[in-house]
């Protein structure tokens, strides 16, 4: 069983001739009988996951940009089973990323380069440089101040503390 999907006892799985029957076809995949039963009244994403693979392997011929094609892996991720996820891999280069699902063997069971955009990235050094993030402070040192909310006078150390 290479990919998982759903969560808690609502699983399905998506074998790997799936992969390649979803990989060979020009359409998108459609959901047997017993699959829309299943999807009816247990919500585990199977027709989603199919989507989203069926994104990845033919992101070219439904002219996907690469964010949407990211969009797409991220979603696929999002919805595997927690014990799936570290199957997820993404290798980044200089100019593309790499998008790897592996089985549970360790085998590629799909994998697609997806150019990358790095005056994008570049855009977003310098906004982190023009606006830097505050620093975090720790409050743990701090002298409690007396603050007075109409007739009632607080100290904020043992107001706050009441609340964590």
């Amino acid at each position: 069983m290479p990919l998982s999907v759903g969560q808690g006892y609502f699983t399905s799985s998506i074998s790997a001739e799936r992969f390649n029957v979803i990989k060979e076809s020009a359409r998108p995949p459609e959901l047997s009988l017993w699959e829309k039963i299943k999807a009816y009244f247990f919500t585990t994403y199977y027709a989603e996951a199919l989507e989203c693979i069926f994104k990845l392997y033919h992101y070219q011929e439904l002219n996907l940009t690469p964010v949407q094609v990211r969009g797409a892996y991220i979603k696929l991720r999002a919805l595997a089973s927690q014990g799936c996820k570290e199957q997820f891999i993404i290798e980044s280069q200089e100019h593309a990323d790499k998008l790897i699902i592996k089985d549970d063997n360790g085998e590629n069971i799909l994998s697609i380069e997806v150019e990358c955009h790095p005056e994008a990235f570049g855009l977003a050094k310098e906004i982190n440089k023009l606006y830097p993030k505050p620093k975090n402070i720790s409050l743990g040192n701090t002298k409690p101040k007396n603050i007075s909310l109409g007739n009632i006078n607080y100290q904020t150390g043992i107001f706050w503390r009441q609340f964590i």
